[in-house]
């Protein structure tokens, strides 16, 4: 009748099941129903009815072929979190149904394609050399779509918003810019600003350009202040207030004000998510206070303490909170001299005043003192490193 030349699957099952071979012969070709044929060996597989009676199979929107959709394409090993390429694929024969088992990602599968797989094996066993295959499981596989429409990556159902920020932004540095995309869409977009944090700036910018003013917004709002306005200060003007149009009003103001600071100083630094409390507020009440606001907060180790002109005045640790009596005022627990900066600070000044007093973090004060953000440790944590590196040197 001819010969299999792929070999078609259903999404949908971990392992995706076999639903029928594609036959070919000369220049034609026909899907058999996994239904219509028997398997006597590794090469030969017979029908269970006349040719003249097979009704073909009809691939749905679910259907992938194995080699001209997934064969030498591009995968996320959600096991690995890394990028790979299918070399091979792995089948398994489940009662007497087959399903997708694995993607064979080494050496051992171009191997096998190029008919090699016999002398290799022999050398290999003269050397004692072992042959290892790498086999990625199929349940630790995610599909890029790419080109593929058929292939869709879901919130849902993605396997990749399982994994660490760290290891999706190393996926995303080992991808085209078109994947890149792809899978930035798929994210749900705290896991999306949790990995960009955690990428090249260069290639941020890359992604962002890529995605739509809501995506990039929605990615935006769940990132700190900072981190936000830093990668705004680097797009084009009419990129930014295309994207600072969707934002909430309170959210878009917040944003514009800390792009108004230049990179290096201590306003270019800061964030706006801090907790500023009156002094007459009782520990009671502040605990309260921090039950609801804390989750906005980036850092709440710190509470700083305002009058009624917003001047910073002191400042409360969570310790200090916690082991006080409920009724007692911040103002009698709070400590009246505390370090801060002015926004016009070079990170420099801030990075030698946290070294210096061992902070977590300072609060960054305006012309008229009053408390407009905070610069936390990890802010400066390279200025730190780099200075701790020369004195090691002798620099």
């Amino acid at each position: 009748m001819g010969k299999v030349s792929d070999v078609l699957i259903s999404q949908g099952e971990i392992f995706p099941r076999v639903c029928a071979w594609e036959v070919r012969k000369g220049k034609e070709f026909r899907l058999i129903p996994k239904d219509e044929i028997d398997y006597f060996s590794k090469r030969v597989i017979a029908l269970t009815i006349q040719q003249d009676k097979i009704v073909l199979y009809e691939p749905s929107s679910r259907d992938l072929f194995l080699v001209k959709d997934l064969l030498d394409r591009q995968i996320i090993d959600i096991h690995g979190a890394k990028v790979v390429r299918v070399n091979d694929l792995k089948l398994m024969r489940l009662n007497h149904d087959f399903h997708l088992a694995g993607a064979d990602i080494g050496l051992s599968g171009l191997i096998r394609r190029l008919n090699l797989e016999g002398p290799v094996k022999t050398i290999l066993g003269l050397l004692r050399k072992p042959h290892p295959e790498q086999v990625v499981a199929w349940n630790f596989v995610e599909l890029i779509p790419g080109e593929k429409p058929k292939v869709k990556l879901t919130v849902e159902q993605n396997k990749i918003n399982q994994l660490h920020p760290a290891d999706i932004a190393e996926i995303l540095t080992s991808l085209s810019p078109q994947d890149r995309a792809v899978v930035m869409e798929a994210l749900d977009e705290e896991k999306a600003a949790s990995a960009l944090g955690e990428v090249e700036t260069g290639i941020t910018l890359d992604i962002l350009g890529d995605l739509s003013k809501e995506k990039v917004a929605a990615i935006l709002k769940e990132m700190n202040p900072d981190d936000a306005a830093d990668i705004l200060g680097e797009l084009p003007k009419e990129k930014v207030t295309e994207i600072l149009s969707t934002l909430e009003l309170r959210e878009a103001a917040d944003l514009e004000n800390l792009l108004k600071h230049p990179e290096n100083t201590a306003g270019g630094l800061m964030t706006t998510e801090f907790i500023s409390l009156s002094e007459k507020l009782t520990v009671e009440q502040t605990i309260q206070y921090l039950r609801e606001k804390a989750p906005d907060a980036e850092t709440i180790y710190y509470l700083y303490v305002v009058d009624d002109e917003d001047q910073v005045i002191g400042v409360v640790s969570l310790r200090d909170l916690i082991v006080s009596k409920p009724t007692t005022l911040l103002s009698a627990i709070m400590a009246a001299k505390l370090v801060k900066v002015h926004s016009s600070a070079s990170k420099e000044e801030v990075a030698e005043l946290i070294a210096k007093y061992d902070l977590l973090a300072v609060p960054v004060v305006d012309e008229s003192e009053r408390l407009i953000g905070i610069i936390t440790v990890d802010d400066v944590v390279d200025i730190l490193l780099s200075r701790r590196w020369k004195r090691k040197k002798g620099g």
